[in-house]
């Protein structure tokens, strides 16, 4: 009977495909939150990576070298660098090196979009659309 139960309560778990790649995603995107680095020691990584790309801009790179403080990861997200473009494709093609190198960009942009819901859900209608234009 006890196995029985346990074969009914047992939820059926593909971990092929989509579904692998699903939990894969989610135990990243988990363990990239939860990492606690330095941010002077993190971006110098990221600059360091960059200059050895063949297709980012010096003078990006030197603006996210110098910058980086000055503005919000909002900003940089949407600013003409190779922020987006790299972050885009690193989690498009599942690129664990880009992830893992712009993982305090990933970071501070959650932890930014995470305060700015917290600060505007009180002033906002229960219902609102975003949008997000390419």
């Amino acid at each position: 009977i006890d196995r029985q139960r346990c074969d009914q309560a047992m939820i059926p778990i593909s971990f092929n495909g989509r579904d692998a790649l699903f939990m894969y995603t989610q135990l990243l995107k988990e363990a990239l939150l939860e990492i606690e680095d330095d941010d002077v020691k993190s971006i110098k990584d990221l600059v360091e990576y960059c200059r050895l790309q063949d297709d980012i801009d010096e003078g990006q790179i030197r603006k996210v070298e110098n910058e980086y403080r000055n503005h919000t990861p909002i900003w940089w997200y949407t600013a003409e660098t190779f922020i987006y473009p790299m972050l885009n494709r690193g989690l498009r093609q599942m690129d664990v090196d880009i992830i893992l190198k712009m993982g305090f960009f990933i970071r501070h942009l959650h932890q930014h979009i995470t305060e700015l819901h917290r600060q505007q859900q009180g002033n906002m209608p229960t219902n609102f659309q975003v949008f997000r234009g390419q």
